[in-house]
């Protein structure tokens, strides 16, 4: 089988730093990341879709391009709750809850 690597960096704040997010690939949990960690994730090879989560809540979608056998795909994830939006607290839990954590695809390395 064809895999390739995910490998996720989660960023360092306040919000959440206790708790551990959930990696979910193609609707599986597939991992977890803990505060200010970099975990490398082996997935099959081909197109995906990548988010993380937190009980209810839970980040964007990225759709992981279809890479080669043995590439590593770099991203980065975290809370929204940094800063001012800590302000925001109320509306994230119960509005916002699908952007109460944020995912971003930095690059995709050669293996």
């Amino acid at each position: 089988m064809e895999t390739r690597t995910l490998r996720l960096s989660r960023d360092q704040s306040w919000a959440d730093w206790l708790r551990a997010y959930q990696i979910v690939f193609n609707g599986e949990i597939v991992g977890t990341i803990r505060h200010g960690e970099t975990q490398d994730v082996v997935l099959p090879a081909g197109a995906g879709s990548l988010r993380m989560k937190i009980d209810w809540a839970s980040s964007n979608t990225i759709e992981l391009p279809d890479e080669a056998n043995g590439s590593v795909v770099a991203c980065r994830c975290g809370s929204s709750l940094q800063g001012w939006r800590l302000l925001l607290s109320v509306w994230y839990i119960t509005f916002g809850y699908r952007n109460y954590l944020w995912l971003r695809q930095i690059d995709v390395l050669e293996s």
